[in-house]
């Protein structure tokens, strides 16, 4: 049996399905819109509290080679503390 070849516009229209594609209805339209909202004002805080984040995150110190290591303690101790404070506000006790 040969090979018959249908073409895409042939199977729509056997199917009923040659018509134009209607656009949703009011009400689907604004819905849409209002997720297209939602997501954009949810990524835009997103990036803010981890830009936030970013910005005041405690750099590591920098140690001279010939630093004693009663200093060194107390700058890593410094450093710890420090780190802590900053990320207090982003762990609250709600979410632990």
């Amino acid at each position: 049996m040969p090979e018959q070849i249908v073409s895409a516009n042939e199977i729509l229209a056997a199917a009923g399905a040659d018509k134009p594609v209607k656009q949703g209805t009011f009400l689907q339209r604004t819905g849409l819109r209002l997720a297209l909202g939602v997501g954009i004002l949810g990524s835009v805080v997103i990036l803010a509290v981890v830009g936030k984040a970013l910005w005041s995150i405690a750099l590591i110190p920098k140690l001279p080679v010939n630093t004693d290591s009663a200093s060194v303690k107390a700058a890593l101790e410094n450093y710890r503390a420090l780190q802590q404070i900053v990320l207090e506000p982003y762990t609250h006790s709600w979410i632990r």
